[in-house]
């Protein structure tokens, strides 16, 4: 079985991600991406994969994507808040 966790970085064809998130539905494994340019910096792309095994399946079922992108949503907002809160800290010199 493929494991791949955060910040995670691999290459799929001619393309590389970065992984952000992992959650699971339903018995399956999915990740949340974003796709990386050439120079390796992020792009505005995202995409949800199952792990299939050793593969990795882009989701596209929208039932699937429709139960799994607010768990992601949710994920990267509560990220999002401690980067918020480790900043201000940093600006307060604490």
């Amino acid at each position: 079985m493929l494991s791949l966790k955060e910040n995670d970085m691999f290459e799929l064809g001619d393309t590389s991600y970065i992984t952000l998130d992992s959650t699971k539905y339903k018995n399956d494994e999915y990740i949340f991406v974003n796709e990386l340019d050439k120079n390796e910096e992020p792009t505005k792309k995202f995409l949800a994969f199952k792990i299939v095994g050793d593969k990795l399946v882009e989701e596209k079922d929208e039932k699937v994507m429709r139960n799994i992108l607010p768990v992601f949503s949710t994920n990267m907002n509560k990220k999002l808040q401690v980067i918020y809160e480790q900043v201000l800290n940093m600006k307060e010199g604490n």
